[in-house]
């Protein structure tokens, strides 16, 4: 293990189990007591979240962990079956590339090995059911939001019933890990058909800030 890759997981809070392998970056039993101090772009979606997230995280199973260097090739299946979805709504803007797993590999690949990114997955019974992937940047200059951004556009999970238990786990996470980075707002990219993901960011005080409408020209 890189020494760069502990310092990484020993800053975001995880810990090595007895074989050897990193827990939870933040066990969900922890998660409860944890005060965050971030500033968010909804008024109340601070209290409004943890409220949700508490009384619903008592019935799930979910682990949170950073994602390693192995989960790589069931993030790949994970992302290409969301792909796929989304190109039966729209089949020009999400027309999916006939080599989209080889050329996302080494994309996904450097996210998981870059310390600056959040690239975390959700397991349940120790299967791969989701993952998220948050990157902070920052707001154009013409906007000054008071700090960084959390972007969130690689967020899957595998069955849509599970985006309000795995899914707010998956959210709540990143928020957490990017609140320490100095983020202050999160952005969730999200199909406009996609309504299970949508009902979940919406329980979680997410609002829409912008929508893009798209159509195909067609030649003369």
């Amino acid at each position: 293990m890189p020494e760069i890759a502990v310092t990484r997981r020993e800053k975001l809070g995880a810990r090595r189990d007895e074989t050897g392998h990193w827990e939870s970056v933040v066990s969900l039993s922890q998660s409860l007591h944890l005060k965050t101090h971030m500033r968010v772009f909804v008024h109340g979606l601070q209290q409004g979240f943890s409220t949700f997230c508490t009384e619903r995280r008592c019935m799930s199973a979910t682990r949170i962990r950073l994602a390693e260097d192995f989960d790589l090739n069931e993030i790949l299946e994970l992302a290409n079956s969301k792909r796929l979805e989304y190109e039966t709504y729209q089949p020009v803007f999400w027309r999916v590339a006939p080599d989209a797993i080889a050329q996302q590999r080494d994309y996904l690949a450097s996210q998981i090995a870059n310390e600056e990114v959040i690239t975390l997955v959700a397991t349940l019974q120790s299967k791969l059911v989701g993952f998220a992937i948050g990157r902070l940047v920052s707001a154009p200059p013409v906007y000054n939001p008071g700090g960084l951004t959390c972007s969130i556009d690689d967020f899957v999970v595998n069955r849509n019933d599970l985006w309000e238990t795995v899914g707010v786990d998956l959210l709540d996470q990143v928020r957490k890990v990017a609140a320490s980075k100095g983020a202050v707002q999160v952005v969730v990219v999200c199909g406009h058909h996609d309504e299970s993901k949508k009902k979940m960011l919406e329980k979680c005080f997410l609002t829409i800030a912008s929508e893009w409408w798209v159509a195909p020209i067609k030649s003369d």
